[in-house]
């Protein structure tokens, strides 16, 4: 009775899931909200959509166009000889998606014995288009969400009743502009909308969005924050900033685990204030990323430079990881050794270097001509404040050292993660 309606067998769901799950099929409203799997796959898409007849393009075209042969229910509204990409149903692109979708389009037409052969070959032809391609999309979306610092202090500070009237208002207009930010103007089909405001009301905001955008998106809500409190808040003291928190999960991950993981990173923002949070945890059991950057620092600037180089070959995710681990071997022996701040920058520095031209050296010597030797001056200038590092009461070296690592690491992370498509070699089902 339930499998009519999208629910699988031993599937358990609290009243809230089982309501949204059916609302599928007892409404003939379209839904105006897209779903975690269709956020994860946006990458994909953009990909596809930005070549032309590739033979990448053809693949995919040619599986798609076989999954319609074997299962006619998968429909889409063609704007040309072929479909966009972004007509492409999100589910038949993961192994661990496609029962569910055939369940949905099949709605009781199908036999349960019928469904699992569809499920079997149709999982088989994903294989092969995999194989094929050796490109897969990634399974991981960002959750973000975000709230205002000192807010409460700002509005003890307003006298009477109109103040408070104009300080709503001007919050008004910030949600109006973290809706575009988040999901473009109104006039963005859904199956083109690169993310999905959840709520945003006030100085709180909760979003889904792509991982290859969740940068821009988070930067772009600080800035809208940023000049609604210049217009919201007259003199000169400061003025409240925003918070930002972001985790990256699996579209499998039950989302009130995903929304555990943000709201953690929300408060580890919140810790420093004005910050920006970002965790990552793998569902293979790795261990879990936590990096929290101040906004002053620019870290969306500097994350972005960094995944660009990371993606023309700069340095390499064994690099971003030898850091944190240069990093803790200093920090576990600090107190044996009687240095200032300026002689510890000065030796990290040139620790550094030593692995810069280590790990670097592979590349110069496979390429057997010292004049194409990888260029180090853009790796280098990262690290050159260490050298020249002047006593702050705001962090030690080492502490900088580690944010800089963290942000090397995230950087390479992103990139395999959602920045670029995953490479394989052999799809599983996303569990």
């Amino acid at each position: 009775m339930y499998k009519r309606f999208g629910v699988k067998k031993g599937e358990t769901l609290d009243a809230i899931s089982m309501v949204k799950r059916m609302s599928r099929y007892t409404t003939n409203d379209p839904l105006d909200f897209i779903s975690v799997c269709d956020i994860a796959f946006r990458q994909y898409q953009h990909r596809l959509s930005g070549l032309s007849d590739t033979p990448f393009n053809r693949h995919v075209r040619d599986y798609y166009e076989e999954l319609k042969r074997v299962f006619p229910e998968i429909s889409s509204k063609r704007t040309g000889e072929y479909e966009s990409p972004y007509e492409y149903d999100s589910r038949f692109f993961y192994a661990g998606r496609i029962e569910e979708g055939i369940a949905e389009l099949a709605q009781g037409r199908r036999t349960e014995r019928e469904q699992e052969q569809l499920v079997r070959q149709m999982s088989a032809m994903l294989e092969q288009l995999y194989q094929k391609t050796g490109v897969q999309p990634t399974p991981y979306f960002a959750l973000l969400v975000a709230d205002g610092d000192r807010m409460g202090e700002c509005l003890k500070m307003m006298d009477s009743p109109e103040e408070h009237r104009q300080f709503s208002k001007h919050l008004s207009r910030f949600a109006e502009k973290v809706e575009e930010i988040v999901q473009g103007s109104p006039e963005v089909p859904l199956n083109r909308r690169e993310g999905q405001l959840v709520y945003s009301g006030g100085d709180d905001v909760m979003a889904f969005v792509p991982v290859y955008r969740c940068l821009e998106v988070s930067e772009r809500i600080r800035q809208a924050f940023a000049e609604t409190m210049e217009d919201a808040v007259s003199g000169n003291g400061p003025k409240p900033t925003i918070s930002i928190g972001i985790a990256i999960v699996h579209m499998m991950e039950p989302l009130g685990e995903s929304l555990r993981r943000a709201r953690q990173a929300e408060m580890a923002a919140k810790g420093l204030r004005d910050a920006l949070a970002i965790h990552f945890q793998k569902r293979s059991g790795s261990e879990e990323l936590k990096v929290v950057l101040p906004f002053r620092l620019e870290p969306v600037q500097a994350i972005r430079q960094l995944m660009e180089m990371y993606a023309a070959g700069e340095y390499s995710t064994s690099f971003a990881y030898s850091l944190r681990q240069l990093h803790a071997d200093y920090d576990r022996r600090k107190s044996q050794w009687d240095l200032s701040q300026e002689e510890m920058g000065e030796l990290l520095h040139m620790e550094v270097q030593r692995l810069i031209k280590k790990k670097m050296q592979r590349k110069a010597i496979g390429q057997n001509q010292a004049d194409h030797a990888p260029d180090l001056s853009r790796l280098s200038a990262f690290f050159d404040e260490l050298k020249h590092w002047k006593p702050s009461n705001a962090e030690t070296v080492l502490e900088r050292l580690h944010r800089i690592a963290e942000q090397f690491v995230l950087a390479a992370t992103l990139g395999k993660a959602g920045g670029s498509n995953e490479q394989t070699h052999s799809v599983h089902p996303a569990s």
